[in-house]
Formats: structure tokens, C-alpha cells, sequence
């Protein structure tokens, strides 16, 4: 179930999608992250982050970080294949972190589509002194996370885009001075402004409210769904 929130963004006109990670996705990665990291040789270094070898004990984090990355891609309808690609691009900012690059060389980070193994490659060569077992579990699920939340919100916007022109029920969630701000059935928020307000009618909190859906913009942080009661096509 996706909830909208307000506060999170900071600003109380546009509506924020809050859908955490699925349990599952939290779950392995914890797994993957506790059950491997061990395994390696020993953690980064902070005097030398690129001593660590990378152990054998990976493979089986790179097959599960496959198979979570198969099912965000059933569950959520987000392609795999932009899963991947953003994992990499967030492992390669990771890796520059931890190693030397000149700035004439070539380096990139690559998530093998079939196996999962991840390595790093640096002027053609291949990089064995990263702790990928630590540096990708994180990685990974801070970027799975960002990406379940952007299609999230690309789906809240294509859901009352679509209903631009229409009427809207939801309810009176909390006033912010003057504007109405309605809860949309717990698909979203929508800001009822004052001068969209009829003079006759007062409402109060957690009252049943239909509304016209006057406009939906795409802004950073979400949605902006505004919504009016003093449209000439409203029927009350």
C-alpha cells in the first residue's frame, strides 16, 4: 500500500510517495551483507580501503543480488535491466572512493547479467583487491530503494494525470492556512486552495470530500495534484 506524506519533503503542496523497500528486499540484503562480509578476508581499511581480496564467498551475494533484482522487476514493474545499470553506475561512484584513478584513465564497474559477479576494471585490467561482498550490499539497496520510489511516483503521476477533468473523493486530511489539503483514498494528497473554495461551504478534518481534479504537475519531490470545488463543471 503507498502513502503520501508532506512533511517528508518539506514542502506541504506536493504529495510524496513513501513505500519502503519490500520486507523481502531488506531481509536478503541484511543476509547477503551479514552472511558474506564475514567471509572476506577483513573489511575495508580506513588507512587502506583497497587492500582487502575479494573472497569466493561473493558468488553466492551475486547470485541473491540477481534474484532480488528479478523480483523488484516482477513485483514493482521496474525493467531489471535499469536496476542494473544504476547499481553499477552507484558502485562505480563507490569504487573511485577506494582506489587511485589518473584522470586520462578509463575505469568502470561491471554487474555480469548471467552469473552476477561484479568487477571492476581500470585501463583494461581487472581490480581483485576491492570488498565488493561490502561495498555492493549497501549499494544496492540504497539505489533498489530510490528506484522503487521514482516508479512509484511516476505512477501516482500517470494515475491522476488520467483523471484531469474529473471529479475525486478522498477526505479533509489537515488545513495549512486557508488551502485544504485531502487525503485521495490513500493513493496520494491533493491541495484544494483557497481561492478554489466555495464561500458557502465549510469543512472539517476527516470529512468526505469530492473534488475536481484541476491539474496534476511533476515536481522533484512528487506529484502536485490540485484540486478544486468552485469549478463550473464540479457537480455537487
Amino acid at each position: 500500500v503507498m502513502a503520501c506524506s508532506l512533511t517528508w519533503s518539506g514542502n506541504v503542496f506536493s504529495s510524496e510517495v513513501q513505500d519502503p523497500a519490500p520486507k523481502i528486499l531488506t531481509r536478503a540484503l541484511h543476509g547477503i551483507r551479514s552472511a558474506h562480509t564475514p567471509s572476506i578476508n577483513q573489511e575495508l581499511k580506513e588507512e587502506d580501503p583497497a587492500r582487502s581480496k575479494i573472497s569466493n564467498g561473493t558468488n553466492g551475494m551475486n547470485g541473491e543480488l540477481l534474484a532480488i533484482l528479478d523480483q523488484i522487476e516482477r513485483e514493482k514493474g521496474i525493467n531489471k535491466e535499469v536496476l542494473i545499470q544504476a547499481v553499477e553506475a552507484a558502485l562505480l561512484s563507490a569504487v573511485r572512493k577506494v582506489i587511485d584513478v589518473k584522470p586520462d584513465e578509463d575505469l568502470k564497474v561491471q554487474l555480469d547479467r548471467n552469473t552476477g559477479k561484479i568487477k571492476a576494471i581500470k585501463g583494461g585490467t581487472e581490480i581483485t583487491s576491492i570488498d565488493f561482498g561490502r561495498i555492493a550490499a549497501q549499494t544496492a539497496k540504497q539505489v533498489i530503494i530510490q528506484k522503487i520510489r521514482e516508479a512509484e511516483k511516476e505512477v501516482v503521476f500517470n494515475e491522476f494525470q488520467a483523471k484531469v477533468g474529473e471529479i475525486v473523493s478522498g477526505t479533509v486530511y489537515r488545513f495549512e492556512k486557508g488551502n485544504i489539503i485531502v487525503d485521495l483514498l490513500g493513493r496520494a494528497e491533493g491541495l484544494l486552495l483557497r481561492r478554489e473554495q466555495s464561500s458557502a461551504e465549510e469543512f472539517r478534518q476527516g470529512q468526505r470530500i469530492r473534488a475536481y481534479c484541476l491539474e496534476v504537475k511533476k515536481e522533484a519531490k512528487g506529484s502536485q495534484i490540485l484540486l478544486s470545488r468552485a469549478h463550473p463543471n464540479l457537480v455537487r
